[in-house]
């Protein structure tokens, strides 16, 4: 295992800047996620730390070492590709084994074999050994690439978007065998990926990129409840995250906010907004479609008529999309509900659970709301 750390990181290809002043610590035999979107710059992320991209400033150390001064090969870093790129001629024992057969290998072939194996049992590849790739599925592919990555036992174990071509049921199964793994991989894993739910499932933290830029490092509970700004709580959770813009104005110990659009209006302590100004201020309140609460009928808490314009069941939920006025929103529900197109509803939207953004910067207002 070792420590890795990115100071002030800077990459240009040519005109193009894919990081810019990129900071990130990662501990000794931490599981952490990077997580952004397409052309983020988790790649590059990852091509660095393994050396096969040079620096154009900044300072990386491993272990607490300028990895400008190591060889690649120097480094004790494995990195599994987004692609799988076996070797088609050889089969599964052969492709697993390459790490440590190859030229100047001073390890017993009894020994390789056993190191192979072991990576095969907890990979559950052992009847596939015999097999050659053309022979395997996408997830049992995948399979042989990480597993030829693991019998080498690195410091530090990189993996690139490895379940990205492998379809949902598999995606899904491989996940939890990841899941596993973490508790099993003696090595520092870095695992790069555009979906959020394998961040949230795998990393111990996660660190949110977009642009070039670390957006919020943090725990999954971190990034999912308490967001850094609004491109963090927009790329955290499917559906997205409903959105609502209004405007504060401070009452005595009140904050009242109107939201126009929606044609409502919140009151809450002015106490629960502890160091932000909220006097006059532009501001968008988030609000996960999970927490948006349904009834058929009004009362004091359900105010809001809403109608329901799309239906949507998915395996486990009902997703919503229900129109109050000028605004569209979504919700999940149970499946059992018979909730059709065109039903009148009423919203509720909890308090507890509402984010706020400023409208200008898009960072987080400190909110802390009551029981």
């Amino acid at each position: 295992m070792a420590s890795i750390e990115l100071k002030n990181i800077v990459k240009d290809f040519g005109d193009v800047k894919a990081l810019e002043n990129l900071n990130l610590s990662i501990d000794e035999g931490e599981f952490i996620v990077i997580l952004g979107p397409s052309g983020a710059g988790k790649t590059t992320t990852l091509k660095l730390i393994a050396g096969i991209e040079e620096l154009t400033s900044g300072q990386l150390l491993i272990d607490g070492c300028d990895a400008a001064s190591m060889k690649p090969a120097d480094r004790d870093i494995t990195m599994v590709f987004e692609t799988y790129a076996l070797y088609p001629h050889m089969t599964v024992w052969e492709n697993m084994a390459t790490p440590l057969r190859g030229r100047g290998s001073q390890m017993d072939p009894a020994a390789i074999d056993a190191r192979v194996q072991k990576i095969a049992r907890i990979l559950r590849m052992e009847e596939y050994m015999t097999r050659l790739p053309s022979q395997l599925s996408g997830g049992q592919k995948q399979r042989v690439a990480m597993g030829r990555a693991m019998v080498r036992e690195p410091k530090i174990f990189l993996l690139d978007e490895p379940l990205n071509h492998v379809d949902a049921k598999i995606r899904e199964e491989l996940r939890k065998e990841l899941h596993l793994l973490r508790h099993t991989i003696k090595s520092t894993v870095v695992y790069v990926t555009h979906d959020y739910i394998e961040a949230l499932s795998l990393g111990q933290r996660i660190a949110i990129i977009n642009k070039g830029r670390i957006e919020q490092i943090g725990t999954p509970w971190d990034v999912y409840f308490r967001p850094a700004n609004l491109f963090v709580a927009s790329h955290i959770g499917q559906p997205e995250v409903n959105r609502f813009v209004g405007r504060s104005r401070l009452d005595g110990s009140s904050v009242h906010i109107d939201f126009p659009d929606l044609g409502h209006e919140i009151v809450l302590p002015s106490g629960q907004f502890p160091n932000d100004n909220m006097d006059g201020q532009k501001i968008v309140a988030g609000l996960r479609p999970q927490h948006v609460r349904l009834s058929e009928t009004q009362d004091e808490r359900y105010q809001l008529p809403a109608e329901i314009v799309i239906r949507e069941n998915l395996r486990t939920e009902l997703d919503l999309v229900l129109r109050t006025g000028k605004v569209k929103l979504t919700a999940l529900e149970s499946p059992e509900k018979d909730l059709p197109e065109g039903q009148q509803m009423f919203l509720h939207l909890p308090e507890k659970h509402l984010m706020f953004f400023s409208k200008n910067t898009e960072s987080r207002i400190d909110y802390q709301p009551g029981n």
